[in-house]
């Protein structure tokens, strides 16, 4: 199964202020799909955590939509990967469609984190998981503008995932928070979060923002300074 195809229904949690979906859960649809793709191919968390004691874990991931998803909507994703780069990371790809037209494409990388020694490892895929058309594109660190404070999040229980860790959904919400999108009738057309640092529940995150060529970045970082996350984030009017 090289290519992967799945479904999600745009329900009233997806649904931000204005009635479309959210960045975040944008972000849930793709880390479902991959779940559900490897699920389907016998490489599930629990099997991989139980014969190796490694997890799933999202580095990077971006998106692209040509128009926003409105409530009820029924998004089709397809999804797969390309295989293995470097040490210990790989592609995924992702297409978005609306019945037969297609409104958007993804690509996220991924490793294998040991849970016992907090090392990223070299992830080994079976052949059913790879295939799909060979893209080129990578995700790199952002080029940040100036930036200038916005907010100070604390992480909280409705922040974490099963790792224990911030869940990758929540950065896009913390971004969209930090841009006062509830103030601008626009969805987002565009999104890329990096991962630099593992974030806990209980920890505090402050949030930077600033602009460039009609781009928005926020990031995150610390008390002691150090950056967690970074965002690009790209807007269309509603």
């Amino acid at each position: 199964m090289s290519v992967f195809e799945t479904r999600f229904s745009i329900e009233s949690g997806a649904q931000d202020c204005f009635g479309v979906c959210k960045a975040s859960a944008v972000l849930g649809f793709l880390t479902d799909a991959a779940g559900r793709h490897v699920t389907e191919c016998g490489y599930n968390r629990a099997k991989i955590l139980k014969e190796r004691g490694v997890v799933w874990v999202l580095s990077r991931t971006r998106f692209f939509l040509t128009r926003p998803l409105h409530a009820e909507e029924s998004l089709t994703v397809r999804t797969w990967l390309r295989g293995t780069e470097g040490t210990a990371a790989f592609y995924r790809d992702y297409d978005f469609y609306l019945k037969k037209e297609k409104i958007g494409y993804a690509v996220s990388r991924w490793t294998w984190l040991d849970l016992e020694t907090g090392t990223l490892l070299r992830p080994e895929l079976p052949a059913g998981l790879t295939g799909g058309e060979v893209r080129k594109e990578r995700l790199t660190r952002l080029s940040l503008p100036a930036m200038e404070p916005a907010r100070t999040r604390l992480l909280y229980y409705s922040d974490g995932d099963i790792n224990r860790h911030v869940h990758n959904t929540r950065y896009a919400d913390f971004a969209c928070d930090a841009l006062n999108l509830e103030e601008k009738k626009s969805f987002v057309s565009s999104m890329q979060v990096n991962f630099l640092t593992q974030t806990k529940v209980g920890e505090t995150l402050y949030l930077t923002c600033g602009a460039k060529n009609g781009v928005s970045y926020v990031s995150g970082s610390d008390v002691n300074g150090k950056q967690h996350f970074e965002a690009s984030v790209g807007l269309k009017n509603l």
